[in-house]
């Protein structure tokens, strides 16, 4: 097994870090909130125009 390493995040970290946030709000609230929801909402910082 290789090792793990753990480090504060820096600022290139910041967009993989917005679609693991983002997919995994999606996978556990999918079910809760309507269809038209997930048809707007984006990981690009807000709902798509």
């Amino acid at each position: 097994m290789s090792e793990l390493l753990v480090r504060p995040a820096v600022l290139d970290d910041a967009e993989a870090i917005t679609v693991v946030h983002h997919t995994s709000w999606v996978e556990t609230y999918s079910d809760l909130l309507p269809v038209e929801h997930w048809e707007r909402a984006t990981s690009e910082g807000g709902r798509a125009a």
